[in-house]
């Protein structure tokens, strides 16, 4: 096995585990807030380890199907991303500009 081969290898491990930790602790937060149609069970500690498993596991479980969509083709992966993409969009509008629009 190569250097070059190797640092890939631990880059995307660091990769990886950055955006498990991130995507958790965002989605903890939001969970925490009461945004989310799940916040009681996302937001629940785990009274041995004081972390939010409930939190870390449901984003491991959404990686995954997203990475399942690696098996299903480039369409299925273009749609999925298009439908995400307008609904973040959407959701941007209406959290952020819609109040902006409001107030004034």
């Amino acid at each position: 096995m190569s250097t070059t081969s190797t640092s890939l290898r631990i880059l995307r491990v660091t990769a990886l585990l950055g955006y498990m930790m991130g995507s958790s602790m965002l989605l903890f937060a939001r969970a925490r807030d009461g945004a989310l149609l799940l916040s009681s069970i996302l937001y629940r500690i785990n009274s041995f380890t004081g972390m939010p498993v409930n939190t870390v596991w449901f984003v491991i479980v959404m990686a995954g199907l997203l990475g399942l969509l690696v098996c299903a083709g480039a369409g299925a992966i273009d749609a999925i991303s298009t439908s995400v993409d307008y609904c973040a969009l959407r959701c941007v509008c209406d959290t952020h500009v819609c109040p902006v629009r409001i107030r004034q």
